[in-house]
């Protein structure tokens, strides 16, 4: 939804609605409230539901009838809750009936309401639209609070609670999980000699860089401070990791070595410091980036245009590729 409003000013017509049921015959019957107001999705299994969420197709709001699903409906709704990308979806549950314990266990499992049946069209459509006009609120604020400015990718305050949530992720799943710290070298120098506006610029297409290399759902690019970014990479070896760091590293030398502008002796490089653990209850992700720091500053003081892991044979490796 923001991102249309981004284009044409804030519409609830341009909001997606998810219209989750396993009963053939409602579906149908919600598709037509709703379809000619907003743009809908059916889904009526779990799978279709997951499906959709893996091609990032995360609607605006969800229309959900628990009460009469296979198993406990309200597990979807727990779930949708649950998952970083999906919290903040707001879900309407339906209702055959009054019944106070439909209420209580709404509410309590994540829903922003419930609705009772037989309910007014134009009841519900209010009631969606409010929850659609807070969604569009909340997705401002969260835009302002968590997103840099510059590159439109989250920035360290999005990146120190997603990581944390993905380290939690991994404890349940006994996975590994890495990440990995980049510097730009001779990036001040260039800032200095070219201007601001221009240093913004090439920020700009290292981060464009960065997305295009990061092809998993679940990889995480942030910009830290300055001319640093940070990678997460959930359920990733450090053999894997170092792979990726390398290709970044190779891309970012190639960027600045087509910038006709940029002598030889002041390529802009990427020195990266990468660490990648299993996690336990028994350590944190703070753990992890300061191991990754770690190894950025032992880059950055050795060589540069170069990436380190703390493997002897990996090190050189691109220690070789960056000669």
């Amino acid at each position: 939804m923001y991102k249309e409003a981004q284009k044409s000013g804030y519409e609830l017509s341009n909001a997606h609605l998810l219209i989750f049921d396993n009963d053939d015959e409602n579906i149908p019957v919600l598709n037509r409230l709703f379809k000619n107001d907003y743009n809908t999705t059916c889904a009526s299994s779990v799978d279709d539901l997951k499906c959709l969420l893996n091609r990032h197709q995360y609607p605006d709001l969800v229309i959900l009838d628990p009460f009469k699903y296979a198993g406990d409906g309200l597990d979807v709704c727990r779930t949708l809750k649950e998952i970083p990308n999906t919290a903040n979806i707001p879900v309407v549950l339906i209702a055959n009936r009054q019944d106070p314990n439909h209420e209580i266990n709404a509410l309590s499992s994540g829903a922003e309401d419930l609705l009772i049946k037989p309910f007014s069209l134009s009841v519900i459509k209010a009631k969606i639209n409010s929850h659609l006009t807070a969604k569009y609120r909340t997705d401002l604020l969260e835009q302002l609070l968590n997103i840099d400015p510059l590159t439109r990718i989250p920035n360290r305050r999005r990146l120190d609670d997603t990581l944390e949530l993905e380290w939690r992720r991994a404890i349940r799943g006994g996975s590994y999980i890495a990440i990995l710290i980049i510097d730009l070298d001779g990036f001040k120098v260039y800032n200095d000699m070219y201007g601001h506006s221009r240093g913004e610029e090439y920020l700009k297409k290292v981060e464009h860089c960065l997305s295009v290399l990061l092809q998993r759902p679940g990889d995480i690019v942030a910009r830290d401070d300055g001319e640093d970014f940070v990678v997460v990479l959930p359920e990733c070896s450090l053999q894997i990791t170092f792979k990726i760091a390398e290709r970044i590293r190779s891309a970012v030398e190639h960027i600045s070595r087509q910038n006709k502008e940029i002598g030889q002796k002041n390529l802009v490089t990427a020195s990266i410091g990468c660490a990648a653990m299993k996690a336990t209850i028994n350590q944190s992700a703070r753990q992890l980036i300061v191991e990754a720091d770690e190894k950025l500053y032992e880059a950055k003081s050795l060589l540069k245009n170069w990436v380190c892991c703390g493997d002897d044979e990996l090190d050189r490796v691109s220690q070789n590729n960056a000669k």
